[in-house]
C-alpha cells in the first residue's frame, strides 16, 4: 500500500506544502480560515491555520491525519473536523477541496507553496 501511494502521489504531485483558505458557502456560515496543508507523500497530512468562527479567533490551530490519493488524482484526508474530498489539478499546482462531513458546508482551494523533495 505505501509504495502504491508513493507512486500515485508522485504522478499527481501531491506531496509538499500548500496554502489555502476555506470558502464559506452561504451567508449563514460565519467561518474564515487561512493556513497551510502539507502532505508527506506517504499518507500523512498536516495542517496549521488561524480560524475565525462567528468572529472568535483561534490562532495556531493544527492537526494531522491520514490521506489517500487515487490514480485519477482524487484524494481524501481525514482531520478532526471530518473527511475532506479533494481533486489535485495542474500536476499538483492546486488542490480543490470540500469537507464531505454531513452538515458541514466548507470548501476551499489550496495553491502549492513548496515542491516535493527528492525523498518523497
Amino acid at each position: 500500500m505505501a509504495s502504491e501511494l508513493h507512486r500515485t502521489s508522485r504522478k499527481c504531485l501531491v506531496s509538499g506544502s500548500f496554502k489555502g483558505q476555506p470558502q464559506r458557502i452561504g451567508a449563514f456560515f460565519p467561518l474564515a480560515a487561512a493556513g497551510t496543508f502539507s502532505f508527506d507523500g506517504h499518507g500523512n497530512a498536516f495542517r496549521s491555520f488561524t480560524l475565525s468562527f462567528g468572529g472568535q479567533i483561534f490562532p495556531g490551530s493544527s492537526d494531522s491525519g491520514p490521506y489517500t490519493v487515487k490514480s485519477d488524482c482524487t484524494a481524501s484526508a481525514t482531520f478532526s473536523d471530518g473527511t475532506w474530498n479533494m481533486v489535485i489539478v495542474g500536476r499538483g499546482k492546486e488542490i480543490k477541496a470540500i469537507n464531505a462531513t454531513p452538515g458541514v458546508l466548507v470548501e476551499g482551494e489550496h495553491t502549492r507553496q513548496s515542491e516535493p523533495s527528492d525523498k518523497d
